[in-house]
């Protein structure tokens, strides 16, 4: 097993007051754990996906093992399942929760848009000085439905993102 979920359920188990059954299957079955490796190949398969067509668009330079990127396209992989996969009951995971379909709109993972950043109220701008800023596409976050944009500072969270124009976008 691996050592992660070893630790999890032995912590699980300390907490006391719960009831969970501790279920583990034989080392190397991997058919016993259907149900986990189904999502797991999806998500792999979504990761894939995405990859290709950020490298497709950036004339197939290969994304480094360590580069951040990995975690935000993880991010964005698992949010396009839940989002936009309609599963066989004919909506997606994410209208069964919240009793719609998702509507917030996306630009393309690693693209170049505009954006005004989430109010923040402990600096203050010039009057005269544009709200707009540059920056990378990468992710909505779940709650909020907030854009995470990628600039040379970090991450920024931005309510209003446009796009640029298709010939300047990457």
């Amino acid at each position: 097993q691996e050592p992660a979920i070893v630790a999890l359920k032995g912590m699980i188990a300390s907490l006391g007051g719960l009831q969970a059954v501790m279920e583990e299957s034989a080392v190397g079955e991997y058919e016993s754990n259907g149900k986990i490796e189904r999502p797991i190949r999806t998500l792999q398969g979504q990761v894939r996906t995405l990859r290709e067509d950020l490298e497709s668009r950036l004339d197939d330079k290969g994304i480094p093992v360590d580069s951040h990127v990995w975690h935000w396209l993880f991010r964005w992989a698992a949010q396009c399942i839940n989002r936009f996969q309609i599963v066989p009951q004919g909506r997606t995971p994410f209208e069964k929760v919240r009793g719609s379909k998702c509507a917030t709109p996306v630009a393309i993972f690693g693209e170049r848009v505009f954006y005004k950043e989430a109010k923040d109220t402990t600096t203050s701008r010039k009057k005269l000085d544009s709200e707009w800023r540059e920056g990378i596409w990468v992710v909505c976050t779940g709650r909020t439905n907030e854009s995470v944009i990628l600039t040379e500072q970090g991450a920024a969270k931005a309510f209003t993102v446009r796009r640029v124009e298709m010939e300047e976008r990457w």
